[in-house]
């Protein structure tokens, strides 16, 4: 989607900020996983939306949660079942990485996905973006990531001369 714009070479922050939110308002989606902030459907969404269209992954995502409600129920799961239904969103590693995961949940965490960055990237499949995700989908707390939106906000300036004052 292209944006005609005109963004200043310097943009105050919270210009910036009004501009993202415009922006996010002209591609607004009403997606499932936008609906709850639990921790583990935004963590199950941000994995199933890696590399992975939004048309494929909304039918699998309702799926996941009827067979997989929560981690404990992943983490109890046998690998194939979980592959199962993973099916159709390729990148099957992914879907391991998440079981692997909700195992180290239940043992390590209590069942309770971090809210902390740092205990969020021991897991596996959980890299800084999605950690950042989980951060600021989830539990609300302020994080820096180049979200979908952002990023096309960001970019829309010709090249990647836009500097922020503050």
């Amino acid at each position: 989607m292209n944006f005609p714009i005109s963004i200043p070479e310097t943009l105050p922050v919270e210009e910036f900020q009004a501009l993202v939110y415009e922006r996010a308002g002209l591609c607004y989606r009403d997606l499932p996983w936008r609906h709850s902030p639990d921790p583990y459907r935004v963590w199950v969404s941000e994995i199933m939306l890696q590399q992975t269209q939004v048309v494929r992954v909304i039918p699998k995502y309702a799926n996941w949660l009827e067979r997989f409600p929560d981690v404990l129920t992943l983490a109890r799961a046998e690998p194939a079942e979980v592959l199962k239904f993973w099916s159709g969103l390729g990148y099957n590693r992914r879907a391991l990485s998440l079981h692997h995961a909700a195992r180290d949940i239940v043992s390590r965490f209590s069942g309770q996905l971090p809210c902390e960055e740092k205990e969020l990237l021991t897991l596996p499949g959980i890299g800084k973006y999605t950690a950042r995700a989980i951060l600021a989908f989830a539990y609300d707390i302020p994080s820096v990531f180049l979200e979908t939106n952002i990023r096309t906000a960001f970019l829309c300036r010709d090249g990647f001369g836009l500097r922020f004052s503050t």
